[in-house]
């Protein structure tokens, strides 16, 4: 838990600076507190109480980080407001409501097990999507987003998925191997959109990387654009399959 409330913290600093270049002044303070604090609160809670209770506390983090946010624009005075506060919601979303569930995901039974799900359908995703791609890729994706992703990728990349994911069920989780191919085909769509709306961000910013991070990788949020878009929805689908 504590590397993923680390991996937020420094995708939330990343995603600040280069909204900076779109003159769009983020509230830097309560978002670099709240939105690692509310992942850590809502797996605390889960295991504290129940997870309707890590549910209220994941919510209550980022209120408050909202609002403390909002003050701090406030203080700054009108000229820029709309801006500045839109670039620290855009933050606060994108980091924190997408990111958080995994806490409460690590908190479910054999959570640490469910996890496992995120960080191996996800990469086998853009592994098989790179794959197909290279080889049989001819039908652009999202031309304007990303060059590189083709249909033939997509689809490469949700069959990786899904084996994966059949596989991880049957194993890990004693549950049948179909509720895991579902799981699998999801994660490999989410996954993709995670990473073309960080292409998107980064496109709009001018950036090539978001950051130097992770020497060769780039940043943390290159290493995160996916995950984030899935951990959500991971932790409900387990919620209602599993």
């Amino acid at each position: 838990m504590s590397f993923w409330a680390t991996a937020l913290f420094a995708g939330s600093w990343e995603v600040l600076r280069a909204l900076d270049k779109l003159e769009m002044h983020g509230e830097r303070l309560p978002i670099l507190i709240g939105v690692p604090l509310s992942v850590a609160a809502g797996y605390g809670f889960s295991v504290w109480q129940n997870s309707s209770n890590g549910l209220v506390a994941v919510f209550a983090i980022l209120l408050f980080t909202s609002l403390f946010a909002l003050f701090g624009h406030l203080r700054r005075g009108a000229e820029n407001f709309v801006k500045d506060a839109s670039a620290s919601f855009f933050t606060i979303g994108y980091l924190g409501i997408l990111g958080a569930p995994a806490g409460l995901l690590l908190a479910q039974p054999d959570g640490g097990l469910r996890l496992v799900f995120l960080f191996a359908c996800v990469p086998c995703s853009d592994t098989g999507a790179y794959l197909f791609g290279s080889l049989f890729g001819k039908r652009k994706l999202a031309p304007k987003i990303s060059p590189g992703k083709t249909w033939e990728g997509l689809f490469g990349g949700l069959l990786s998925s899904a084996a994966i994911g059949a596989v991880l069920a049957e194993l890990l989780i004693d549950s049948q191997w179909y509720v895991g191919v579902a799981i699998g085909l999801v994660l490999g769509l989410t996954a993709t959109l995670g990473d073309l709306v960080e292409s998107m961000v980064k496109r709009n910013t001018g950036l090539k990387d978001m950051s130097n991070l992770l020497p060769g990788h780039g940043g943390a949020m290159d290493r995160l654009d996916s995950l984030l878009a899935s951990a959500p929805v991971l932790w409900l689908l387990m919620y209602l399959l599993v």
